[in-house]
């Protein structure tokens, strides 16, 4: 049976507080067919297309990679790799320092896999009186989702406190602060930071989460600032990338190894990294990312259909590696078509649906990017219009048209007055269920579902062998009974 999901990205319930954009006049056909047919509310757990992606392929709600880290420490592999055993005998042998650069995200199971690697690096002397070299942390925020701030707090609090006796808390900022896509200018100034000591100072994480959350700014994208000073970047000195996965630091070293400390003293800088990461040279790593077991492309396979996902140029990569299980790879069972030009050409996306085989349709639409609410109401017009020619068209080509969001954000936006206001979506984000055949006289949405649910519900509907739990199920008696 074929299926087509319909994604309108960064929508989502509007909290009560919000500037109300939901307006039937705004989306008639979305209004008409919540009525209609089954609706239901999904709960939010990311703001972004990444992890969305992320958790509807995989199921998955932390950084991937925590799993791989615990089995190769308990078997041992993690410690006895040659590139661990040299980050040791570095460590030893000069006088540099080392620095920790690790991802932050909610999650407190970065705690333990520091730890076993600190204690092994920089180990507590019995004797007290020894001066011990410096090992440096910095924080690297992961999240998108500014409502993380308190759960990132208590994560950085406990570091502080647990990892005290090993390691100093130097900086902490956001991803976006070492990304490829900074600009050089800026990326200059963060990393004159590093070298300096030079800029802004919290000792308080929660003084400097409380602003950054008022401001609704993710986490990713806060500035670098100072938490304990003594770690300036020294031409002696190891840098190790703790959690990283295959992402892009080429700006940041290439930046770093521009240092030029002056004569006599060479960049003798070195670099490690827990995994691979992106660099115009190899940088050596302990362990390799494995891929995931769970992922639509395995139930793909397993079930037998093909994906097609509409989506914008810049946005296939990654929907692509999340989609493949961690796996940037061609796949027969997933095909892409890049459709920037005719985002709202309804025509062209109806003939899609009718042309190709696939079994499952993705339709990848976002309002990330709107600046007004007048910009806004319009991009939903135009995609809701979309909404009502493809299901015009299911009524004579019979298919299952499930319309959602994989997330939704908060937004700040110029009303027609000028005025800055709020549009503010909750923790729930929409789902209608469009079947002839799966009316809400026999079946209901369950309320408690998940992203990942969503991806199985479709995949139930394109294949009834599908052994995972679908959000539709059919009402019992005594709702029947009491409810009809």
């Amino acid at each position: 049976m074929k299926t087509v999901l319909f994604l309108i990205n960064g929508w989502g319930v509007e909290h009560k507080n919000s500037y109300s954009i939901y307006d039937k006049e705004v989306v008639p056909n979305f209004d008409m067919l919540m009525g209609k047919y089954m609706f239901e509310r999904l709960r939010k757990t990311v703001s972004n297309y990444q992890d969305a992606y992320r958790n509807a392929s995989l199921d998955i709600n932390e950084i991937y990679n925590y799993s791989i880290v615990n089995k190769a420490i308990a078997d041992g592999s993690l410690a006895n790799s040659e590139t661990f055993k040299n980050i040791k005998a570095t460590f030893d042998s000069r006088n540099g320092k080392l620095h920790i650069m690790c991802l932050i995200d909610r999650s407190m199971k970065i705690l333990d896999d520091l730890k076993y690697v600190l204690k092994i690096i920089n180990p507590v002397p019995k004797d007290e009186t020894v001066e011990r070299k410096k090992v440096f942390l910095h924080c690297i925020l992961a999240s998108n989702n500014y409502e993380d701030y308190p759960q990132i707090q208590e994560v950085l609090s406990k570091m502080n406190a647990e990892l005290s006796n090993y390691a100093t808390i130097g900086m902490v900022m956001g991803l976006a602060s070492i990304g490829n896509n900074l600009s050089q200018v800026d990326m200059n100034f963060n990393i004159k930071i590093l070298l300096s000591e030079v800029g802004e100072r919290w000792q308080s994480f929660k003084q400097k989460f409380e602003v950054s959350q008022n401001l609704k700014q993710a986490p990713v994208f806060v500035k670098p600032f100072i938490v304990n000073t003594g770690f300036k970047l020294d031409s002696e000195d190891q840098v190790f990338f703790f959690n990283y996965d295959g992402i892009n630091l080429t700006n940041f070293m290439k930046t770093i190894k521009a240092v030029n400390y002056g004569e006599g003293k060479p960049n003798n800088i070195t670099y490690n990294s827990l995994f691979p990461i992106k660099y115009d040279q190899p940088v050596p790593h302990i362990l390799q990312s494995s891929k995931a077991e769970m992922s639509l492309a395995k139930t793909c396979e397993g079930l037998g259909f093909k994906t097609l996902v509409l989506a914008k140029k810049d946005q296939i990569n990654t929907i692509n590696y999340y989609l493949n299980g961690l796996d940037n790879v061609t796949n027969p069972n997933i095909s892409f078509i890049e459709f920037d030009n005719y985002l709202y050409h309804d025509d062209e996306i109806v003939n899609v649906i009718n042309t190709y085989d696939h079994e499952l349709i993705i339709i990848n639409y976002d309002i990330d990017g709107c600046k007004t609410v007048d910009e806004l109401k319009n991009t939903l017009k135009k995609i809701d219009s979309t909404l009502g020619k493809i299901y015009e068209n299911m009524q004579t080509n019979s298919y299952t048209i499930i319309v959602s969001s994989l997330y939704s954000n908060d937004q700040r936006l110029v009303n027609d007055k000028n005025e800055i206001c709020s549009v503010m979506y909750n923790e729930f984000l929409p789902l209608i269920y469009i079947d002839n055949f799966v009316t809400k006289k026999d079946f209901i949405i369950n309320p408690d579902g998940k992203i990942n649910d969503l991806f199985k519900t479709c995949y139930k509907s394109i294949n009834k062998n599908y052994p995972g739990n679908s959000l539709v199920t059919k009402k019992n008696l005594l709702f029947k009974l009491f409810f009809n």
